[in-house]
């Protein structure tokens, strides 16, 4: 994502996110599968370790299940408006009159519910006590709220232990209130200037200060921790990025890493390029521990605060490309801000199983 529209999504304070498995099965004779939420819980610091090396180099060729989908959405500011920010988007065609970000994300809950029963929601740590109360008030029945923070604490040092330790506390307080044991961590401003090699890490340090986030039992899914390919600016960030994963999973080996090898329409076919780094990602980490993603949309492009789109993924489109089985490896679909609810209520269509597909 360019820093233009990470702007954008800042100013608008929240972007939402669909995640959803790609081996589609809708048989009636499919057993139900586990929620992400319970499998977490049952996995525990001597769990996780017991079953590292197991569990990341499993095959790839799984057998097909049920799509779960997993919706994510930042709401980084609850109180504000979202109607100052819709004239920004004439693909969107909705009018929010004087909704505030919380009621948006609300108002997208029970569309997401009718195919999931998990939601992923970001904000600032700030935020945790004015967010999650609220949600799991109004939270339809049997939906789980996954809760996630942003790391802007590490921006000046992506190692710095008391950072970490701040996190680590901050993520248990997200887990009391929402009884989710899986907590995302976004730090795509924390780790920008890393990218950019304009900073360093130092992997030592970062494995002792992660050592907190340990001993909390807690699952990590990281975003946007990933292998990325050499570039002018930064010669060795293959190799760099490729350290900093060796490093979380050395502390963390159930942790799982939002990926973005698939984010626009076609990028599926890049094999010399992003497939490639797909590919060694998966060899290092496993294909459970990964997600894929794309950009999905409500006229198939992605709107930049500059004015400029770039071509993605309609929902349609979105639903054909994940239905061809890949392993059961989870794909995040973001839709942008301003069309969470509509693009709700268009994956619950496509994803209900078809009628044939039922047993009376």
């Amino acid at each position: 994502m360019t820093k233009s529209s990470t702007a954008c999504c800042g100013v608008l304070g929240l972007i939402a996110v669909v995640s959803v498995w790609l081996a589609f099965s809708t048989s009636a004779d499919q057993p139900e599968q586990p929620s992400i939420v319970a499998v977490a819980r049952a996995n525990g610091p001597d769990a996780r370790q017991d079953s590292e090396s197991q569990t990341r180099r499993k095959s790839a060729h799984q057998s097909a299940h049920p799509p779960k989908i997993i919706p994510w959405i930042e709401v980084n500011a609850p109180h504000a408006r979202v109607s100052k920010w819709a004239h920004m988007r004439s693909d969107v065609g909705l009018s929010y009159a004087n909704i505030t970000n919380l009621e948006h994300c609300i108002e997208g809950l029970p569309h997401w519910a009718k195919v999931t029963d998990t939601v992923i929601v970001l904000t600032k740590p700030a935020k945790i006590n004015t967010l999650y109360p609220k949600l799991m008030q109004r939270k339809p029945a049997g939906l789980h709220i996954v809760g996630g923070l942003k790391t802007f604490i590490l921006k000046d040092d992506y190692a710095n232990p008391d950072g970490w330790r701040k996190i680590a506390a901050y993520a248990q307080q997200v887990v009391q209130i929402t009884g989710s044991n899986v907590v995302v961590l976004g730090s795509e401003t924390s780790l920008t200037p890393f990218h950019k090699g304009k900073t360093t890490i130092d992997y030592d340090k970062l494995r002792e200060s992660l050592a907190p986030l340990r001993e909390t039992g807690i699952q990590f899914w990281w975003h946007p921790v990933r292998i990325l390919a050499n570039s002018s600016a930064f010669p060795d960030r293959e190799k760099e990025t490729t350290r900093l994963v060796q490093t979380i999973i050395e502390v963390l080996p159930d942790s799982v890493f939002l990926t973005a090898y698939t984010s626009w329409h076609g990028s599926e076919r890049n094999l010399r390029g992003e497939m490639t780094l797909r590919k060694k990602m998966i060899d290092l980490v496993g294909p459970d521990h990964i997600h894929d993603r794309i950009f999905a949309t409500p006229d198939g492009y992605w709107h930049y605060a500059r004015g400029t789109k770039k071509r993605c993924s309609t929902s349609a489109e979105a639903a054909t490309q994940l239905a061809t089985p890949n392993g059961g490896i989870i794909v995040d679909i973001y839709p942008g801000a301003l069309s969470w609810v509509r693009i709700a209520k268009e994956f619950a269509q496509l994803m209900q199983p078809s009628p044939a597909a039922v047993k009376p």
